[in-house]
């Protein structure tokens, strides 16, 4: 038994030489070349084998270097950095930054400057038909090398990434600190309140000063119906944004030209084409809050009155005169218990390419070239060598 299945072992690795030898022979399988890549897809390395005499497939992989970009952002207070008055030396913002150095200690500046840095990595899968190579003259054969390639790139859908310098920790940790302070006022609760010790309050002028002011962040641009569109800090005390693409897979077309060097051992190979990203990529960006303090004088939290004859809802600014009626009189919404009833704007993600206006040059310059972006030029050149 033992001998009849070393046989028959025999028999099949036989074969199966013999039709890898025959595939050989047709051009199939019939050397191997591993190659190292650099171009706008990044650094990375790749791995080719003929499938006929007309077609090789390559695959490979690719990763972007992390090359920084930096940018920033004007903190605004209340939607705007200046006062009504707009006097030198008397604006919102530099009052705001001499409040918030007496409050937290810091020095706090009036900009959040950022980084940007591409994340992309990529694998890919890719044949490449070589047509000339069906025509037997001396100029096809000289072009024999000319190819056409199809195949795709996967990857994550994450492509780049944006976050604040570290320098910038005290600037937003004194922008949270307010922020919170700033909502604390005009819900009118106390600064600070424990079972166990008194309630601290601040005083009215003092509330009635910060809720005159505004909330705190940086201004991204407008949307639509002109309100401010403005970012905060996290939990954490972090601006963070990303760049996100349509497809993981997606779908490359392109030509390229490939040179053998030092008797076939070497080869040169530039590749010229593009990949879809599945329409253009999203700019997100976290914590945005919609403001218009400066025509309704609110932002983050309303004042909520009712009318106490036709029930009318309207909002105010915080610590803003009652509301006039010409038929009853409001008075502030109050819930079940009787507690004030405010209105809370919610944070929101936006995609600064479709749903703001994007004002700054520095910025919208990003914006305009990603808007235009739904395709990936590829440029690459590869250099290999034919292992055997």
């Amino acid at each position: 038994m033992m001998n009849l299945k070393t046989f028959l072992a025999s028999l099949l690795c036989m074969g199966v030489l013999a039709t890898a030898q025959a595939q050989r022979a047709k051009g199939y399988f019939d050397h191997l070349d591993l190659g190292i890549t650099a171009g706008s897809t990044g650094a990375g390395f790749s791995v080719r084998t003929p499938v006929g005499k007309y077609v090789d497939v390559r695959t490979g992989f690719s990763f972007m270097p992390h090359f920084k970009f930096n940018s920033g952002y004007n903190i605004v207070v209340g939607g705007e950095r200046e006062n009504s008055t707009g006097t030198p030396g008397n604006t919102k913002i530099e009052q705001m930054l001499g409040f918030l150095h007496d409050l937290t200690g810091y020095t706090v500046d009036d900009r959040v400057d950022m980084t940007k840095q591409a994340t992309m990595w990529h694998y890919n899968l890719l044949f490449s038909y070589k047509p000339l190579r069906h025509f037997d003259n001396e100029w096809s054969r000289k072009l024999s090398n000319l190819h056409l390639t199809v195949g795709f790139y996967a990857g994550p859908k994450k492509v780049g990434r944006a976050f604040n310098f570290s320098e910038e920790a005290p600037t937003l940790t004194a922008v949270g600190i307010y922020n919170s302070l700033y909502e604390k006022v005009c819900k009118e609760q106390p600064l600070f309140a424990s079972g166990t010790l008194p309630e601290v309050w601040l005083d009215p002028a003092m509330n009635q000063r910060i809720a005159s002011m505004g909330m705190m962040g940086a201004r991204l641009g407008a949307f639509p119906d002109g309100d401010n569109a403005v970012v905060v800090p996290d939990e954490n005390g972090v601006l963070k944004a990303r760049m996100v693409a349509g497809w993981s897979l997606r779908p490359y077309f392109g030509v390229g030209w490939e040179k053998r060097l030092l008797h076939d051992r070497m080869g040169l190979t530039v590749d010229a084409g593009c990949f879809i990203w599945g329409g253009s990529p999203k700019l997100l960006i976290d914590n945005v809050y919609k403001t218009n303090f400066r025509r309704d004088g609110y932002d983050l939290v309303s004042w909520k009155w009712q009318n106490t004859v036709t029930g009318d809802v309207v909002t105010t600014a915080p610590y803003a005169s009652r509301p006039q009626a010409t038929e009853g009189r409001y008075k502030r919404l109050t819930d079940a218990e009787g507690n004030p009833v405010f209105g809370m704007s919610q944070s929101q993600t936006i995609d600064m390419c479709s749903d703001i206006d994007v004002t700054r040059k520095d910025i919208s310059g990003l914006v305009n070239m990603v808007q235009k972006m739904r395709v990936y030029p590829v440029l690459n050149i590869t250099l290999s060598y034919r292992l055997y």
